[in-house]
């Protein structure tokens, strides 16, 4: 598990943003201050980033709250139902004492008596037979045995009325004189209805309004004065106002669990009071109060207060953010890279680097940073598809370091993002086929532009000063000039130190002037020009199917450098000569062919090749059977009665595991065969061209290769076209003698003897 190339590759990448993570807390950590209540502000304090002003925004919500003194109401509306039926029980109660009073005195017969007179009665505030208020009733004086006289049985009858009315009003609590019970009792039908109405509407009006905890005698009071105001009876007034005392009751009570949620409404709505970033805590020379040092401890700018958990929590969760996209991406689009921790390695050197660069250039301007540099090197190296993700995390590490202590966020921070987003996708879009190293610099003139219109763009929406955006905008277009300056000059530096293949490294390859190419110019003539016309084909279908032709046509060039070890072995290097394989053993004969591969490997490592072209070297011809050795071996063995093992005449292998590696086999195969053809016409080329390579395919070679159906029908037509151009017919020309000038006729002047015999 330790020595797996993808485990190296995860720690290498863990290790460079756990570097990153390290490098944000330096950078955004602030400086902190030694202050104490009641001390002087040497210098302006402002916020780092929001904060809440917790101890104003509390006394502010408090006040809110304490603002609500008799809060939420609640209407008892059983009470006021309860009042409504006693109003009625009462008035019904009246009203049936009324009528049984009225029959009684109907039916009284008038006789003479020496009882007082009536108006004596009602003087003395009595009915018949009843003492005074307040009075012991006279003794009885003695009657005769007679029997009472009707008269007599009436006024009875009529005072147990008026007692019954007054126990029951009194069940009820209302307390009633005699003289207000006879009132009742003697009251006029208009007066005593007029009563009951004003009685009914006024008590429900009441009791549906609400009568207020506290405030019943108040209430009590204004029914007095509206009864009085109706025009109720005199006599009956006061019955009135015992009706409605007895009946009207408090029935609005202070609901405190609403009244506590109105208060908490209140204080909710309070907004808070907020530091805004870049805010003022403290001013140089003021006082630090208790409510500035507690900010200032929450913002963690004091020296004896903690670190500030958020911003490390942030940094920490936004460095892993960045992490798992660079993961997941080269996982699931890259993963060979994976397989490769040079290339890992290489990413990560390229994000510190212009993370150094980042906190160096700082200090002369921020937007000075060369925030594509690393997207121009990895899309030259690697993958410019991995370039636009990995500028996106470098322009986030770029933001960051720009930011520095003040705070994340900021709109630097935002107009550098934007410079990354716009700038580097225009500077992988530019490079990402640059063969030369001045087509990088045009790139970065380019990106400059780009980065101008996006820092000015932004700055105009983000402030009112004008001057300090253009100021702004040129500083960033000096960046990404600056980025192009830089890739052009680190390239070579890393391309030697990762061996790495690169267009510019592939075109020094190419040139007749090297090494190898030399060497197997003067050793192996026939291989070199074997070599150029692989090179062609190779070239051609690479272009057909979107692979990489420069490198197919470089690999074309070296495929076959081993063969410089012995050339006379070969075919194409046997001019005049015998062929050393006739008569020799099969098995000897296949060692010597298929010990090219191995000898171009060691050839290929001294001369330090590239992995991409020691692959091709190594796959050219996958682990192929050399059939034309393998047969003459087989045949000799049958002969013998023994058996032969294929993999005596087999190449080493690997299979193509690359379009290009597949697309060399595919033309060396090709142009090989093209020269053992008598009738090199179009059509004859044509299906051996498709022969060959459906054989290629059927026998396996060409299994851990990417190419498709599709692209082999392309490359295959792309060979056809090659081919034909290089063996097309020519015109029979006529004998030169035909084609001799006739004498010139002599001149008039004779030349001069030098012409003369020059022209002979």
């Amino acid at each position: 598990m330790l020595h797996s190339k993808t485990l190296i590759s995860v720690l290498m990448l863990t290790a460079a943003f756990l570097l990153v993570y390290g490098v944000f807390l330096l950078v955004a950590t602030p400086q902190r201050h030694d202050l104490q209540v009641g001390d002087i502000a040497p210098t302006t304090i402002t916020a780092t980033k929001d904060i809440e002003d917790t101890a104003a925004t509390e006394r502010l919500r408090q006040q809110a709250a304490d603002s609500i003194v008799e809060g939420a109401t609640r209407l008892d509306t059983s009470i006021s139902e309860a009042a409504d039926e006693k109003v009625v029980s009462l008035l019904s109660c009246m009203t049936q004492a009324r009528a049984d009073y009225a029959r009684i005195t109907a039916t009284a017969t008038p006789i003479p008596t020496a009882t007082p007179t009536p108006q004596a009665s009602e003087e003395a505030g009595t009915l018949p037979g009843e003492s005074a208020e307040g009075e012991e009733p006279p003794a009885p004086t003695p009657t005769s045995t007679i029997s009472p006289t009707p008269r007599e049985s009436a006024t009875q009858r009529q005072q147990a009325v008026l007692d019954d009315l007054r126990s029951e009003l009194s069940e009820l609590d209302v307390q009633l004189t005699s003289a207000q019970a006879r009132a009742v009792l003697g009251a006029s039908e208009s007066a005593f209805d007029e009563m009951s109405d004003v009685v009914l509407t006024l008590t429900h009006e009441a009791m549906e309004t609400g009568v207020r905890e506290g405030q019943l005698d108040e209430r009590l009071q204004a029914l007095h004065l509206q009864i009085l105001g109706r025009g109720v009876s005199n006599d009956l007034l006061q019955v009135s106002y015992a009706i409605v005392d007895a009946s009207v009751q408090e029935n609005v009570f202070i609901d405190e669990a609403a009244t506590q949620a109105e208060r908490d409404r209140a204080a909710e709505a309070v907004e808070p009071v907020v530091y805004k970033k870049g805010q003022n805590i403290v001013q140089a020379g003021e006082v630090v109060t208790a409510q500035q040092l507690q900010l200032l401890s929450s913002l963690g700018l004091l020296a004896d207060t903690q670190v500030d958990t958020g911003m490390v929590l942030g940094l920490a969760l936004l460095v892993a953010l960045m992490y798992t996209t660079i993961l997941l991406y080269i996982y699931q689009f890259a993963r060979d890279l994976l397989q490769s921790p040079k290339y890992i390695l290489l990413l990560v050197s390229v994000m510190l680097l212009e993370m150094v660069l980042g906190l160096v250039l700082k200090r002369i301007n921020i937007y000075l940073i060369p925030l594509q540099m690393g997207a121009i090197i990895v899309a030259m190296l690697l993958r410019h598809r991995l370039a636009l993700t990995f500028n996106i995390i470098t322009g986030v590490i770029a933001g960051v370091i720009s930011a520095g202590s003040d705070g994340i966020l900021t709109s630097s921070m935002f107009q550098i993002l934007l410079m990354a987003l716009f700038g580097g996708a225009a500077a992988v879009y530019l490079s990402r086929r640059a063969t030369r190293r001045s087509v990088i610099l045009y790139a970065g003139f380019a990106v400059a532009a780009v980065n101008f219109v996006t820092t000015l763009a932004s700055g105009m929406l983000t402030s009112a000063n004008w001057a300090l955006a253009l100021e702004s905008a040129a500083y960033s277009a000096g960046g990404g000039l600056l980025s192009a300056v830089l890739a052009v000059g680190f390239l070579p530096l890393m391309e030697n130190a990762f061996n790495l293949v690169t267009p510019q490294v592939l075109l020094e390859l190419s040139m007749p002037n090297q090494p190898l190419l030399r060497l197997l110019q003067t050793e192996a003539p026939g291989t070199h020009h074997h070599s150029l016309v692989v090179a062609n084909l190779a070239e051609a279908a690479a272009d057909r199917v979107g692979a990489n032709a420069l490198l197919c046509r470089v690999g074309a060039y070296y495929h076959d450098i081993g063969k410089t070890r012995r050339p006379i072995f070969f075919k194409e290097n046997q001019i005049d000569q015998p062929n050393p394989h006739d008569g020799m053993d099969p098995q000897v004969s296949a060692a010597i062919l298929a010990a090219h591969v191995r000898d171009g490997l060691q050839l290929a490592d001294k001369y330090k090749l590239p992995r991409e072209i020691k692959d091709m070297i190594a796959q050219h011809h996958g682990d192929s059977v050399m059939a034309y050795f393998y047969y003459q071996a087989k045949k000799t063995a049958e002969a013998q009665g023994r058996e032969v093992d294929i993999r005596d005449f087999s190449y080493d292998g690997p299979k193509p595991q690359t379009k290009e590696a597949a697309i060399l086999m595919m033309a060396d195969t090709v142009e090989a065969a093209t020269r053992t053809l008598k009738d090199r016409s179009r059509e004859s080329m044509s299906g051996m061209i498709e022969k060959l390579v459906k054989d290629k395919f059927e026998s396996g070679q060409l299994s851990e290769s990417p190419l498709t159906f599709r692209e082999l029908t392309e490359i295959s037509d792309a060979f056809i076209r090659t081919l034909a151009g290089i063996y097309h017919q020519r015109i029979e020309y006529p004998d030169l003698k035909t084609l001799k000038k006739p004498a010139a006729p002599a001149a008039a002047e004779t030349p001069a003897p030098a012409e003369a015999k020059k022209e002979d």
